[in-house]
């Protein structure tokens, strides 16, 4: 899978590939970018046009998604991800490092969003801290859209652990 950039626009269906489905939204002032990373998939999300190097954006998140669930969060002036597992909610990276990993269990979600998206949703943000994560985990509406519903600006993107194939 090469690079897809999704600038401006929202699939009409989710992205499902790897061993994960991809909810993707953007507004035209960030990018959500889902391409092949070393292992899996990678998505590298942000503020403005896509650089050519995602550490060169102003705030940027870049998401490794390996086949077995595991997932690596390198964050700079943006949110840490959400990791919504059966029993908890919580961020990763949870430190001021900027960077985290986590194994994701069938159905676990690891929302992320750009800094813009926190700056005009930040109460919505920190409900989806609070939040009984199994409501979360069982909609199946594009839930990255439904982030940026109430935002002019801003990506984000949900990934969620799709079930082992055979």
């Amino acid at each position: 899978m090469t690079a897809t950039a999704l600038h401006g626009t929202t699939p009409a269906q989710p992205i499902a590939t790897g061993g994960w489905r991809l909810d993707v939204a953007e507004s035209a002032l960030a990018f959500a970018v889902v391409g092949q990373g070393a292992a899996g998939l990678q998505v590298r999300l942000g503020e403005g046009s896509e650089p050519a190097a995602p550490a060169r954006a102003a705030s940027f998140l870049v998401a490794d998604l390996d086949p077995d669930g595991a997932a690596r969060v390198v964050t700079s002036c943006a949110p840490p991800a959400l990791l919504m597992s059966a029993s908890s909610v919580r961020l990763l990276p949870a430190d001021g490092t900027g960077r985290g990993a986590a194994v994701l269990d069938t159905g676990d979600l690891l929302v992320m969003g750009s800094a813009t998206i926190l700056d005009d949703e930040p109460d919505r943000w920190a409900s989806l801290l609070r939040t009984d994560p199994e409501e979360v985990r069982g909609r199946t509406e594009n839930l990255a859209l439904a982030l940026l519903r109430h935002s002019s600006r801003g990506a984000s993107v949900v990934a969620r652990r799709l079930p082992p194939t055979a």
